[in-house]
């Protein structure tokens, strides 16, 4: 159960002795900007000390962030949606002791997803019209190309 893929659709919360679930948003990316920019160097600040005491060489595959990471990047990204209110990056790091709480088979899948995912932990949305704006474009360019008899699409 530990070692599970499997993101969990939502994630519970003990706040001020009263238990709170929390949506885990499907895309999984990290809003708003200060929340990214925090994620983004904490995992960066991550690896480079993981690089810095085992070397370069495969770094990747021996990669293991700390709890104490992975507990403040989730704090990042759930502080918002758990709180309501607006990002602060102090409160933010303190909501760390609020993730702490979190069951392990909750939090590991989710932390696991943005450390493997760095440098792109925001995912754009795209809603209906975008994409059948994109599809419309393709098949376009898919008719001009078949004029022009490129067998290429």
């Amino acid at each position: 159960m530990y070692n599970s893929d499997a993101i969990p659709k939502k994630a519970g919360f003990t706040i001020n002795g009263k238990m709170h679930e929390v949506n885990v948003i499907s895309n999984l990316s990290i809003e708003p900007a200060g929340a990214f920019m925090a994620a983004r160097e904490i995992i960066a600040d991550e690896i480079q000390q993981h690089i810095e005491q085992h070397g370069e060489a495969d770094w990747q595959e021996r990669f293991n962030p700390s709890l104490k990471a992975c507990c403040q990047v989730l704090a990042h990204y759930f502080y918002c949606r758990t709180t309501g209110n607006k990002y602060n990056d102090y409160q933010a790091g303190q909501f760390t002791e609020t993730v702490k709480t979190l069951r392990v088979t909750e939090a590991l899948p989710i932390a696991k997803h943005f450390f493997m995912s760095y440098p792109n932990l925001s995912k754009p949305k795209t809603g209906f019209w975008h994409r059948l704006r994109l599809l419309w474009r393709k098949r376009q360019a898919y008719n001009r190309s078949k004029t022009l008899s490129t067998s290429t699409p």
